[in-house]
């Protein structure tokens, strides 16, 4: 949404096909992912707008400012109700988009990658997400460990290559 250059850099969400926003709201729901947790927490729409031409749903924040922390976030098509996002049938009339759900990462200005780490995601070592790298982020990460919450290396469980790979990212100091 906004790196350290002071400009706002919009999300793009690509469909398969065109989609139309229906009602005054943004039509979709932005939330964030706790990193100890997993369970999402919604971000009020007064953060963000949103805006459709065709088959993509451009996201921006508000100002240039970073409106939204850096972390994990999901969002998700309204479906029903009339503030919706359907798709834009040429015949015209719009049915429901796919009950799908868009997981993405929103960090700073980290371009580095994590040296002999197994993926570029240098800021999950800030696993509690407070602008460090410290003992904070590793009783976190073990915090979530413990309830089968850090799946660090992305392969739908947790268990010791997400340690391995959480103190890949942690000894490298998060981003470079």
């Amino acid at each position: 949404m906004s790196t350290g250059d002071g400009q706002v850099h919009p999300l793009v969400v690509a469909f398969y096909g065109p989609v139309v926003k229906e009602g005054t709201g943004t039509a979709i729901t932005l939330e964030m992912i706790n990193p100890v947790t997993g369970d999402p927490a919604p971000m009020p729409e007064t953060a963000y707008s949103t805006a459709v031409s065709g088959r993509f749903l451009t996201i921006t924040a508000y100002n240039s400012t970073l409106i939204l922390p850096q972390g994990r976030y999901r969002v998700t098509p309204n479906r029903t109700g009339t503030n919706r996002l359907p798709c834009d049938d040429l015949l015209g009339s719009s049915v429901p988009v796919a009950d799908t759900v868009y997981e993405f990462f929103l960090i700073d200005d980290c371009g580095a990658s994590c040296g002999s780490c197994t993926t570029p995601l240098c800021f999950y070592a800030d696993w509690d997400f407070d602008s460090d790298v410290d003992s904070g982020d590793s009783s976190q990460f073990f915090i979530g460990w413990d309830t089968g919450n850090a799946d660090a290396d992305f392969e739908s469980d947790t268990d010791s290559d997400d340690i391995v790979e959480f103190f890949c990212w942690w000894n490298q100091g998060g981003c470079p």
